[in-house]
Formats: structure tokens, sequence, C-alpha cells
């Protein structure tokens, strides 16, 4: 008989968080810098570029919404990530599916937010051009 674990393809907890931090903790400096150095800047450009951003759809609201709920919501997702430890049996066997599609969701939202912030500012770009 074989008496492998039920376990046996999970790897620890350990090297599954730290394999997350290491690939999302680029992403939340990016959009840390973002939030503190660039938002503010693209809202004074699009401000003084009289640029309306209703034009951009939900697009905009979809970023500034991260800019704004950003801390939170990583915050609400590691508190998830601890309780699921302690209270779900079955966590362990999704744990490393569960959390890389959550790094996958958090980099391609900082990637959206970035994107949509370039967007903002060369669509600014050519108006204040015209102001002067």
């Amino acid at each position: 008989m074989n008496a492998t674990s039920p376990d046996a393809n999970s790897q620890p907890g350990w090297l599954t968080y730290a394999r997350a931090v290491s690939f999302a903790l680029p992403a939340a400096i990016a959009w840390g810098f973002a939030c503190i150095f660039l938002v503010p800047k693209a809202n004074e450009l699009s401000r003084t570029a009289a640029l309306d951003p209703s034009g951009f759809g939900w697009l905009w609201p979809a970023t500034f919404f991260l800019v704004h709920w950003g801390r939170s919501i990583l915050l609400a997702g590691a508190l998830m990530l601890v309780l699921l430890e302690f209270v779900a049996p079955w966590w362990k066997r999704r744990r490393q599916l569960a959390v890389g599609i959550g790094v996958w969701l958090a980099n391609v939202s900082v990637l959206f937010g970035l994107i949509m912030l370039l967007i903002i500012v060369l669509v600014a770009a050519p108006r204040l051009t015209h102001l002067q």
C-alpha cells in the first residue's frame, strides 16, 4: 500500500506566501509611488487642460477606486488569508492556486491603473500645449 498524505502536492505555507510577497511587492511599491506622486500630478494636468473625466467612461472611476480603496482591499485580503489558515482545513490544498490568482489580479490591477494614468496624461498633454 502507498501511504501518501493528501497534502503531498501542496507546498508549505511559508513558501507560498514568500513567493506571493516576492511577486506582489514590486507592484505594491509601484502603486504606492503612483498614489503619492503620479495621481495628484495627473489630476492637476487634467484640471489644467480642462479634460473632462467622463469622456473616459468607467475607466477613470475604476482607476480612482483603486487609488482610494487599494490599501483597504489589500488589508482585507491579508486578513482573509490569515483567517483561512486558521479556520479552514481544506485551505491547504487550494492555497497555492488561490494565492497565485490573487497575486495575478493584484498585478493586473496595478498595471491597469498605471496605464490609465499614462493615458490621462497623454490625452491632456496636447491640450496643455495649446494653452500657452
